[in-house]
């Protein structure tokens, strides 16, 4: 009993950071984005349109905060990627060191009847 408990201990404080990690951080009223955002002149239609410079007018319409705001939010998918991966890790050490993989196929070739399964 000890030794899953002192197994499990990290595996919960690991889950308590993955959910408190979001805790804490405060939104402000100026981060909303504009109801509507007019077509810069460097984005309009022309024949010498140019999508760089097209891309880069609009983005120069968008408030700092806004902007600030969803660059962190797309950097957020990293931190989830890493969770992901230590997730993944702790429960396939948890099943091969606990023997809990053995278990499992010992217990599925009791109970089936056709070996391939």
């Amino acid at each position: 009993m000890s030794r899953l408990r002192l197994t499990l201990a990290p595996v919960a404080f690991v889950i308590f950071l993955a959910c408190s990690a979001g805790f804490g951080q405060q939104t402000t009223a100026d981060t909303r984005m504009p109801d509507s955002i007019p077509v810069p002149v460097a984005a309009q239609p022309s024949a010498h349109f140019d999508a760089v410079i097209a891309t880069d007018a609009y983005l120069a319409e968008i408030p700092s905060s806004a902007r600030a705001r969803s660059d962190a939010y797309f950097e957020g998918s990293y931190w989830l990627t890493l969770w992901d991966f230590l997730y993944g890790a702790i429960v396939a050490l948890l099943l091969l060191n606990l023997k809990w993989s053995a278990s499992m196929r010992n217990l599925a070739e009791r109970i089936t009847r056709f070996k391939p399964l």
